[in-house]
């Protein structure tokens, strides 16, 4: 049997047989260990030239502590000399320059705040409204003439002063949304006709018969404009119209009160 060009008998050697093999493992082990040492050696260069740039840096560094601690001693010593003696002190030439410590930026915090919806700490016009009510009654029988108003001689109510006592005439002293009412009875046997106005024009009317003690009542929500005159009268051209009221009976009423202010 041939192998690698020998052949292999019982007088021949394993190792002679196997060489020409190992020589060649071998020479493919050291053409690795070659190119790995190649490498090996771009890798020093590489360290020594990252190594030559730390130094450079650190060198750079040093000298910078150094200027820094020089200019911080240099103003220490100046602190702790005495005032020099204004006699004796030369003047400082025009291109001197004094190095002064830098103050350190302090940032400026500003206070929050809060807000407030502005509902919940003020009110609206609306809101905000004059107070105004009144309630007048008669106490006595009274006979009324044409378009003659009703002159209520007791005052309940007169909040804001907005009834006139004197002539029965609510005056209204804001602009805004009113509600007014009126109760009536009349005298046995007689009929009535009454009316509400406003500013001698008639917002509601009023209805009693004649058959007996007979009570009408209205009530309104109107606007009324400041300086508005609301009143109650007798309307028909008839002969007179009576209306009942005892002290103790006041059931003739005329009453009203802002709702709300209009602007």
């Amino acid at each position: 049997m041939y192998w690698s060009g020998f052949v292999h008998t019982k007088e021949t050697p394993h190792w002679a047989v196997d060489r020409p093999f190992h020589t060649q493992m071998f020479k493919g082990v050291l053409k690795i260990l070659k190119t790995d040492l190649e490498q090996l050696k771009k890798n020093f260069t590489g360290l020594s030239t990252t190594v030559a740039e730390l130094k450079k840096e650190n060198a750079q560094l040093k000298t910078t502590c150094k200027c820094g601690a020089t200019t911080t001693n240099a103003s220490n010593v100046d602190a702790k000399k005495p005032a020099p003696n204004i006699s004796s002190t030369k003047p400082t030439p025009k291109n001197a320059s004094t190095v002064s410590p830098k103050k350190p930026d302090v940032p400026v915090i500003k206070p929050v705040v809060p807000v407030v919806p502005a509902a919940a700490t003020t009110k609206t016009p609306a809101q905000v409204s004059k107070v105004v009510g009144f309630t007048a009654a008669l106490t006595k029988i009274i006979s009324l003439g044409e378009h003659q108003p009703v002159e209520y001689d007791k005052v309940l109510t007169n909040e804001g002063k907005a009834f006139d006592k004197r002539h029965g005439h609510f005056i209204a002293p804001v602009k805004g949304l009113y509600i007014l009412s009126a109760t009536i009875i009349n005298i046995e046997k007689k009929e009535m006709h009454m009316e509400m106005v406003k500013n001698g024009v008639q917002l509601v009317a009023f209805y009693a018969d004649p058959d007996d003690y007979s009570m009408g009542s209205q009530t309104v929500v109107v606007t009324l404009e400041a300086n508005d005159m609301v009143w109650m009268r007798h309307c028909r051209k008839k002969k007179a119209s009576s209306i009942y009221g005892k002290p103790d009976q006041p059931i003739n009423t005329f009453s009203g009160a802002l709702l709300i202010q209009l602007h």
